[in-house]
């Protein structure tokens, strides 16, 4: 790692109270500032602007209890503490319904309006996570346990979408709005994801992704501070894990969700990460300069 990729990475925490780089919190500023569109938005889209985050009023029970009954002959992946379940075909047509659905173009609708771009689904995973040791829950990186963001640009955001009713024995996803991931690195001297202090996490505003079967959470997590907290004993948490891009990189003015399949149908699938790296990670700081005029100049709006 380089003297100055150090630097861009340690200064916007030290400087700005800001989890990402420095560079790529410049990219979002501006993004928020200038071409995110709130105009004749819903309450939960101008949510999303000031918080980084919302629940769409929406739920997929039925469509979930669809998919979890093809689960239970997967082959899964067994790493430390956590499974990760081999979406095959019949998994994937499961999830692309809930994806077609009338519920989830209404979303996505709203949801390209605001960032100005068309969305494309870009990586998905269901993971199964277990019980770790409170010792190591804020240190050791076993699921993505401590608290972190997504180093992207903010035209990379998820949506998590419960495989169970999620209450806090089942390990829920913490998680903080913009400005109180701010407030949590000021206060508790965060540095990066295995050198932090933990207290007054719920004076702080902390967030847990609690809730029913089907629900749904749209998180910015290159803004938002989160993590998995631990299932209690003998307990544990399935989750669907949705990345998305927006970007005007497509030049198909047809392009549908689904767009990236043709070239990129096993990068998705089995969750490479390929595409979010290649349409949100720019590494230099004139790529992502040049990915902003693109995207200004490529709006929607």
């Amino acid at each position: 790692m380089s003297i100055l990729h150090k630097l861009n990475k340690k200064s916007s925490v030290y400087l700005f109270n800001l989890p990402n780089t420095l560079t790529y919190s410049l990219f979002n500023y501006f993004y928020n500032k200038l071409i995110t569109n709130t105009q004749n938005a819903d309450d939960e889209i101008k949510f999303f602007h000031e918080n980084g985050f919302f629940k769409p009023n929406i739920n997929f029970k039925n469509e979930v209890i669809h998919l979890k009954s093809l689960l239970e002959t997967c082959e899964k992946i067994d790493r430390q503490s956590e499974f990760i379940y081999c979406l095959n075909t019949k998994i994937i047509d499961a999830i692309k319904i809930i994806l077609n659905s009338n519920k989830f173009k209404n979303l996505q609708a709203k949801i390209q309006r605001y960032f100005n771009l068309k969305m494309y689904l870009i990586d998905a995973k269901i993971t199964r996570i277990l019980p770790i040791e409170k010792e190591i829950e804020h240190k050791e990186n076993v699921y993505s346990n401590n608290y972190h963001v997504d180093y992207y640009l903010m035209n990379f955001f998820k949506i998590f979408i419960n495989l169970h009713d999620v209450d806090e024995s089942r390990g829920p996803m913490y998680f903080y709005s913009k400005s109180n991931s701010r407030k949590f690195i000021k206060f508790n001297n965060y540095k990066d994801r295995s050198d932090y202090n933990v207290k007054n996490e719920k004076e702080l505003g902390l967030i847990k992704n609690t809730g029913l079967i089907g629900d749904m959470l749209v998180c910015s997590t290159p803004q938002c501070l989160h993590r998995a907290s631990s299932p209690k004993n003998d307990n544990f948490r399935d989750m669907l894990y949705l990345s998305f891009a927006v970007t005007s990189d497509v030049k198909n003015s047809n392009s549908n969700l689904f767009e990236y399949e043709k070239e990129n149908y096993n990068d998705i699938w089995n969750c490479t990460s390929y595409l979010s790296k290649k349409l949100c990670k720019p590494k230099s700081f004139v790529e992502q300069i040049k990915t902003f005029n693109k995207i200004l100049k490529d709006k929607i709006i």
